[in-house]
């Protein structure tokens, strides 16, 4: 964190740089994780006496609340010549985007003005889900939360709830400011933008200019995702701001839509729900930026994470039934097992079915993951086969594949896409970001118009593909586009369109599990057409198209559902 004073015209800097030699939190009775402390949101103000006083609000990691990460207010002042060491402020906790406002006191010195949600507190109560198993192993009831808790109960009441504060800052002990010792910041030469700067905006262009066919009606292509977390989730302390989201999405990555993928739309409350919605709509720029109303909805394997879509404002997320991890779970099932439906999943499609919503299950390999016993095609038509936090989930041995050594987030093999497919689910491909990770997930839907309504349709239809990067991809079986079911007399001719951001260095189509065509390639557009001869009477069989770069970047295309009925 750097100062410099703009003065007389020219570029000025402090004789020393803030150190931020921050006293620790404050003892805790669950221990943090020990990660390195973060300081976000500077601002500088100057007291009566012509002090000047800096604050930053701070991230403590390892604290994860349900309403998630405990950020708190530090301060330190300049006296003319060095800056003091941070000073903690409690009764600042609260979230990131929350920054107490700073007024010179009349008497000297500082007043601050600071909003607190207890969120520090809340961090250190036993969760409820513990304490029903310290109750259940001694044979009693889980005593309530003394103040308040996580909600884990629809009986305890949501122990959110901000206060303000005002604190005054003293200058009574501290000397006189001298007048400060700067001097000119040293002249470099202006920043230039990276590399990649000209060709993702190069290739955005044209994936925006680009039109295909289906049936007489022309298609587009909308860049978006719908995965992409914030500080709203317990576990999205080093995500940022909600504004940090539509930041990311309207300029850095210049996003067609997006969906915001925080747990609950931040654990179910009222207000962070209200602020998400509210946002979605105060973003949105009809036919040019096109946000959907999202959130992931987290259960245990084998029930499993899913990301829930609607086109429409006003859906409040679902609660869960009592479930996860018990006697069903894959270890203790062989393979081949039938599984009972999850009670829970099939809630959460009625829901959608009656809101009008579809969901994806994501990181489907690994314990966020499902072994595949629920799917309704109508409301889960799409899956999350990458994610840029983590790995591809499609088939083992793919690229990026997790595998039982190197598995982020625990190794489920029965949650590969393939297997879904194999079990007769239909199921289109998309890629999100979850946490941290950025330009390296899509989900391109194709649309006939940009709208909400379309994009929603575009997944229903399972007119959607997933990339790593931004790469434009069609795939026809004579007028039958991505994501269609039919039936053939004639042995299917499939077409294949791939326009790179590099050269395509592999094109595979996969049929049944199995490729059965792998052309190569060193051209960043490559088309191409393939018939299957092979193909079984009488039999249903889906095929899709995997793309790789020669940079490693990927594309899948959704499947198509062929029955070949000869005459």
């Amino acid at each position: 964190m750097i100062v410099r004073v703009w003065n007389a015209g020219s570029l000025m800097e402090p004789a020393e740089q803030p150190q931020w030699k921050l006293a620790s939190f404050p003892p805790q009775r669950q221990p943090l994780v020990p990660v390195t402390a973060r300081l976000a949101a500077p601002r500088l103000a100057a007291d009566s006496d012509g002090r000047v006083w800096l604050a930053a609000r701070r991230g403590e990691g390892g604290s994860r609340p349900a309403i998630g990460t405990v950020w708190t207010e530090r301060l330190a002042f300049y006296d003319g010549a060095k800056w003091s060491d941070g000073i903690f402020c409690p009764l600042t906790d609260g979230l990131l985007d929350n920054q107490p406002a700073l007024l010179a006191a009349p008497q000297g010195g500082m007043a601050m003005i600071a909003a607190s949600d207890r969120r520090y507190e809340i961090a250190n109560e036993i969760p409820i889900g513990v304490a029903r198993e310290i109750a259940k192993e001694m044979g009693s009831e889980p005593p309530l939360p003394a103040a308040g808790g996580a909600r884990a109960d629809s009986l305890w009441p949501d122990p959110v709830n901000s206060e303000l504060t005002l604190a005054a800052l003293s200058a009574e002990s501290l000397a006189a400011p001298e007048g400060p010792a700067l001097s000119p910041v040293a002249e470099t030469a202006p920043a230039e933008p990276s590399e990649d700067v000209a060709p993702e905006a190069e290739m955005i262009a044209r994936m925006r200019e680009h039109r295909t066919e289906v049936a007489g009606q022309p298609l587009r292509i909308l860049r978006g995702e719908f995965h992409r977390h914030t500080e709203l989730s317990g576990d999205g302390g080093g995500d940022g701001m909600l504004m940090d989201m539509w930041r990311y999405a309207h300029d850095a990555a210049n996003m067609d839509w997006i969906g915001n993928g925080d747990h609950d739309n931040g654990n179910g409350r009222e207000y962070s729900w209200w602020i998400t919605q509210k946002t979605t709509s105060m973003f949105r720029l009809p036919g040019v930026f096109e946000p959907m109303f999202t959130y992931e909805r987290s259960c245990t394997y084998p029930d499993g994470h899913r990301n829930v879509v609607f086109a429409r404002r006003g859906v409040r997320p679902l609660p869960r039934l009592a479930g996860g991890k018990g006697e069903d779970l894959d270890d203790e099932l062989q393979p081949e097992d039938v599984r009972p439906n999850s009670p829970d999943t099939l809630m959460l499609y009625k829901y959608l079915a009656e809101m009008d919503g579809v969901c994806a299950s994501h990181t489907s390999g690994t314990d966020m993951g499902t072994d595949w016993r629920d799917n309704d095609p109508k409301v889960e038509p799409v899956v999350e086969i990458y994610q840029g936090d983590r790995q591809n989930y499609e088939m083992p041995g793919a690229p990026r594949s997790n595998t039982a050594e190197d598995s982020v987030g625990g190794w489920r093999p029965l949650g590969f896409v393939s297997l879904a497919l194999q079990k007769g689910y239909r199921l289109g491909f998309q890629s999100s970001s979850d946490h941290a990770s950025t330009h390296m997930s899509y989900c391109n839907v194709w649309v006939e118009e940009p709208s909400r309504e379309a994009i929603l349709d575009a997944l229903k239809r399972r007119r959607v593909y997933g990339s790593t990067d931004n790469i434009i991809g069609e795939f026809f079986c004579g007028e039958h586009f991505m994501g269609e079911e039919f039936s053939l007399s004639e042995p299917p001719v499939f077409r294949v369109r791939i326009i790179g951001s590099q050269p395509i260095k592999t094109v595979h189509i996969v049929k049944d599990g199995k490729y059965v065509y792998s052309p190569e390639f060193s051209e960043r557009e490559v088309s191409f057409e393939w018939t299957d001869m092979q193909a079984e009477p009488g039999k249903t069989s889906y095929y899709y198209v995997r793309g790789e770069q020669s940079d490693g970047e990927l594309v899948w295309l959704s499947p198509m559902w062929i029955a070949y009925r000869p005459k």
